[in-house]
Parts: C-alpha cells; structure tokens; sequence
C-alpha cells in the first residue's frame, strides 16, 4: 500500500501488543483496515522495521483493552474492544487510540491459549513473499 506508521511495543509476550504513537499513525491504521476490511480483527501482512532491519509480520488493527482517558495499568471497567473489567493497556496517551493491537511474528502465540494462529502466519508467509 505504501502507507507507513510508526508503533511502540507496549506490551506482550507471546505475541507484540502495540500503539501507534501519534494520531496520525491511529489513523493511518485506520485508514488502512476501513479501506480493505470488514472487521479491525482481520489479520493483514505488515512488514515492520526496526533499526534499518525488515521482518515480516502479521496485524490486527482492533485497539482494544484499554481506555486513554485512564492511568495505564490502572483496573478500570469498559476497556475497549468490550473487555470489560481489568487493567488497562494503553500506555501511549494522546494518539487517539484507545488499548493496543497486536502484531504477530513467526510461530507466535495467543497470550490466552498459547495457540500458534493459523491466519496470522499466513499472512507472515505473505510478508515474507513465500
């Protein structure tokens, strides 16, 4: 697509939980998921860059369990994404984005089961041109 943004891992460790870290990358995401998808859950090949070096990936864009309006890690009810009650995830204040989003890497995991998903390698596959 040529668009590009700029996130901050926040949180995560079977997988990337994510922010963007200006309004302007929330709605580059946003733009990006309106424009080719039904649901911000759908999972979309994504190449990310870190430090000069390219590794591809796999994203959602459905910002969720968290609320910008309140502390980070405070537990607060109505997380986005219809968490409901729990600690919140959005580190990032200001960027228009309320929680996070994930991002998958090769062989990553779900936090809640552990499951490797089937759809986020694909796309993963996908990024790398296999």
């Amino acid at each position: 697509t040529g668009i590009s943004f700029q996130a901050v891992r926040t949180f995560g460790a079977c997988h990337a939980d994510c922010e963007p870290l200006t309004t302007a990358d929330t709605a580059a995401i946003t733009k990006l998921w309106n424009q080719n998808h039904t649901s911000h859950w759908a999972t979309r090949p994504v190449l990310i860059t870190i430090n000069g070096r390219k590794l591809a990936a796999s994203m959602t864009a459905a910002f969720h369990a968290g609320l910008d309006s309140a502390s980070n890690g405070a537990y607060v009810d109505n997380r986005s994404g219809d968490y409901g009650y729990g600690q919140n995830f959005d580190a990032i204040k200001g960027n228009g984005a309320d929680g996070h989003f994930d991002i998958h890497f090769l062989n990553s995991t779900t936090h809640g089961t552990g499951v490797v998903n089937q759809n986020h390698q694909s796309c993963i596959r996908t990024a790398a041109g296999k």
